[in-house]
């Protein structure tokens, strides 16, 4: 009597069975790597942009606080270093128009945040005229486009 061979077929069965869930693993390992990746770089350039329109932002309060002093006493204000919110660091530099006693420059450096070693800084300067009108003063302001 002769014995039956077993079938080809039969015999690979198992082997493509766990080949084919390896291939499918490795797909679905990849797709999670890629969508890990992304989402991580998705976080930073969020957290980056936070801190560029944080930083903006703190300079323009730097000018409002600038414009404050110079309206309620101007003689003999020259600058002044603010600490507006944590970890931002605002510094102001303001100079008299020789020219005119009543004209200002304000430059207003803020960084932030400043527990990083390279924050993001950002500069605005403008132009303000004291114009006082009786009892009144009032600031006529005019922004500086940045170079």
């Amino acid at each position: 009597m002769r014995r039956r061979s077993p079938d080809c077929r039969q015999r690979w069965r198992p082997g493509i069975a766990l080949l084919m869930a390896v291939v499918m693993l490795v797909l679905v390992a990849s797709v999670m790597g890629t969508v890990a990746w992304q989402t991580s770089t998705s976080r930073r350039l969020f957290e980056h942009r936070h801190e560029q329109l944080q930083v903006t932002w703190l300079a323009r309060a730097g000018i409002e606080c600038a414009c404050a002093r110079l309206l309620a006493d101007p003689e003999g204000y020259t600058g002044e270093s603010l600490e507006l919110i944590p970890q931002g660091e605002v510094h102001l530099q303001i100079q008299r128009d020789p020219k005119t006693s009543n004209a200002f420059r304000i430059v207003s450096e803020a960084r932030y945040p400043t527990d990083v070693p390279h924050p993001d800084v950002r500069k605005v300067t403008c132009q303000v005229r004291r114009v006082v009108e009786g009892q009144k003063a009032r600031l006529e302001v005019k922004y500086v486009p940045a170079r």
